[in-house]
């Protein structure tokens, strides 16, 4: 790093820091509420959706828990959260970043970002309602960003419309530039609930748009049989290429679900989807089918498999491929071992045919009340796709609680991409990036 993109680099940290410092300052301590919304089950989660997608899980009770965007964590109110009625806010963060490109031809990139997680949640006797917006303002050396970039907004109802019958609307809404995925971990784990969630860290030129709606209708037959429709519509939009690219997938997944022990679920499904391009790529359709199981084998040990076959029509012929995936969390005294597995479907990560396969391990470990640190290694390989792209990266994390509500933490990354595609950063670069959380819910 150059003394210039040093002190550049330190420069957009500091607004960042002072920033959310004078927002600390000016906020009076929030009144502690009772209770919380979205209590976690002490059950283990099932799997992802039976089309291998990342998004919502159902636990062994059949109830729909709502995860934080582009977390493992659960969405709920905790005491402390600074709070007007429904709407809450859960941290606010001053960040630094610095990546350095090791090949030549290529500037190196820094940046400062403030950004906030707000939600709404409100339960009424048989529905839930909670909207999830992380607004930013990003700080680059051309200027401020404060417009429409790097948004996230996730949106999740549920409706119990009888005792057996239950309805779920999730839609997820991106809208990312390339810069903001200096800042995704490889993988975020949550322990409690054993749930794992897998971040896609393929670092691309220009922006990346995707919105993701899905629909559950669930119907328990007995105490312990539940089967379940799942209907899914999305979109997808690429400025990486001159002319862009546009994307839609529509399609859907019956799965049936049984539960054999308090801890142990089997499961069977079969799904149809339709990937259908505007510009670069020809429509592709997918019929998949298996098996999934999950299970606690002791504790603090928690195995969650899918296991299956796809057959694809790309409009060139016919291919059977496998797909599915694993993902367990070790827990011990202190720390936490984590690994995740899974091939599906390579849309909603490239807005591309085909397939990808997508590993992460990551350790973490406490140290005291105050210290953790953690470290991880991931790889990332698509296949049946017209132009492959790929990634292998490690990263490390420490973070400290300063006091209560406040920690400060710090990331490096060292990732190398390769491929055919033009809008991918190809080669090896390293990730710095440093900065302040404040949780007014923090622990006390």
């Amino acid at each position: 790093m150059t003394p210039k993109l040093f002190v550049m680099f330190a420069r957009y940290a500091m607004i960042a820091v002072v920033s959310l410092v004078c927002v600390v300052h000016a906020q009076e301590p929030a009144t502690p509420q009772t209770g919380s919304v979205g209590e976690s089950s002490s059950k283990p989660d099932l799997f992802k959706p039976a089309d291998g997608s990342e998004e919502s899980q159902t636990s062994p009770g059949f109830g729909q828990e709502i995860r934080q965007i582009g977390g493992a964590s659960i969405l709920s109110a905790q005491p402390g959260f600074l709070r007007v009625g429904p709407f809450y806010v859960s941290s606010i963060e001053g960040v630094g970043s610095h990546i350095n490109f090791r090949d030549a031809g290529r500037d190196n990139r820094s940046s400062g970002l403030i950004r906030s997680h707000m939600f709404f949640d409100k339960s009424f006797q048989q529905s839930r309602i909670t909207l999830q917006y992380q607004p930013k303002i990003a700080f680059y050396p051309e200027g401020v960003h404060a417009d429409f970039l790097n948004q996230r907004i996730g949106f999740a109802s549920e409706f119990a419309l009888t005792q057996r019958f239950k309805l779920t609307v999730i839609d997820n809404f991106s809208f990312i530039d390339d810069r903001e995925q200096a800042l995704e971990a490889g993988l975020s784990a949550d322990p409690r609930t054993n749930y794992l969630s897998q971040n896609h860290l393929l670092g691309r030129e220009g922006r990346y748009v995707v919105n993701d709606l899905r629909l559950s209708a669930g119907y328990l037959l007995g105490a312990r049989t539940q089967i379940k429709i799942d209907p899914t519509i999305g979109y997808g939009y690429s400025s990486h290429t001159a002319a862009g690219e546009r994307g839609m997938r529509l399609g859907g997944t019956v799965s049936l679900h049984r539960q054999l022990r308090p801890t142990t679920t089997v499961g069977v499904y079969y799904g149809f989807h339709r990937n259908a391009f505007q510009r670069q790529f020809s429509d592709s359709n997918y019929h998949n089918m298996g098996l999934t199981y999950a299970t606690n084998l002791t504790p603090n040990w928690s195995v969650q498999l899918t296991a299956g076959g796809v057959n694809m029509d790309d409009g060139l012929g016919r291919h059977w491929t496998a797909e599915g995936g694993i993902q367990t969390i070790r827990k011990f005294r202190s720390s936490s071992l984590s690994l995740a597995y899974s091939r599906n479907s390579a849309f909603y990560t490239n807005l591309k045919p085909g397939f990808a396969d997508h590993g992460d391990i990551m350790y973490s470990r406490s140290f005291g009340q105050r210290l953790a640190a953690s470290l991880g290694i991931g790889a990332y390989r698509e296949a049946w796709s017209l132009r492959d792209s790929e990634y292998r990266y490690v990263s490390s994390n420490v973070s400290y609680r300063l006091i209560p509500s406040v920690n400060w933490f710090a990331t490096y990354t060292y990732r190398k991409q390769k491929g055919s595609s033009s809008e991918l950063l190809l080669g090896a670069h390293d990730t710095f990036v440093t900065g302040f959380q404040w949780s007014p819910g923090g622990r006390r």
